[in-house]
């Protein structure tokens, strides 16, 4: 197994959310950005407690973000590690 330098690592970042519309998030971001940055993407949804944490590639945080505005999804937040994510759920 080749173990990949930290530059070329897939750097992650975990928004926590209480609710999003998963079709229109993807509907709109294909519309916007087209389907070759959507298979980019690496979306993952995690589910805790009735809230929802999305893993995002840090080079589409961004994107994510004004999607997540036109859908009117305006209380977020945003954690570098998923550890600090679920620190902030209290969740061990």
């Amino acid at each position: 197994m080749v173990i990949l330098p930290k530059a070329l690592k897939i750097k992650n970042r975990y928004i926590l959310l209480d609710f999003f519309d998963e079709e229109k998030l993807k509907k709109d971001f294909i519309k916007y950005f087209g389907y070759i940055n959507y298979y980019d993407l690496h979306l993952n949804k995690i589910e805790i407690n009735k809230r929802i944490i999305l893993a995002v590639n840090k080079k589409h945080l961004y994107k994510i973000i004004f999607l997540l505005y036109l859908q009117n999804i305006k209380n977020f937040k945003i954690f570098k590690t998923l550890k600090g994510a679920k620190s902030f759920l209290n969740i061990s």
